[in-house]
């Protein structure tokens, strides 16, 4: 068994963190790690070398496990609000909503096609010119409700 209060070579360091004896000389040469120190501080340089490159990375944009975990979290709480807006009937399929809004654009055409006769009723003094402009605004207007879909709305 090593021991890490006492002086070990790089070889012993090696096989104490689970890489070659190489790999350990590399880290040696970069600065990682010393040569003739105890096994505690040869362990205290690597793993204070591993929260550089760690925090580096989360810096730089790669994987950072608390964001991504915040993340997956949000979703997840969407998720759940909308499931529970659907059980209160608070949210419906958008196929059904361009269902009514198609029933409503009709139901709305359907009364504005009969205004042109009930202006008619109400003002016999007025000119068949004008009446047909309002007949004309009243048409481009039933085209547009009818026409409604929900891609519009949005």
């Amino acid at each position: 068994m090593i021991d890490m209060d006492e002086v070990i070579t790089l070889g012993e360091f090696a096989e104490i963190i689970g890489v070659t004896p190489r790999a350990a000389r590399g880290m040696a040469e970069a600065g990682v790690v010393c040569k003739g120190v105890t096994g505690r501080a040869m362990l205290r340089a690597y793993c204070s070398h591993l929260r550089e490159v760690g925090a580096s990375r989360a810096a730089a944009g790669d994987l950072d496990l608390a964001g991504e975990r915040a993340a997956l979290a949000r979703a997840q709480r969407e998720r759940i609000e909308m499931q529970n807006a659907v059980t209160r009937a608070e949210l419906a399929p958008a196929a059904a909503i361009e269902v009514v809004l198609v029933a409503a654009g009709t139901h709305v055409a359907r009364i504005l096609r009969a205004v042109p006769a009930a202006v008619r009723a109400r003002v016999p003094s007025l000119a068949s010119e004008e009446l047909e402009l309002v007949a004309a605004e009243v048409d481009k207007a039933c085209a547009i409700a009818a026409a409604v879909r929900l891609a519009d709305l949005g």
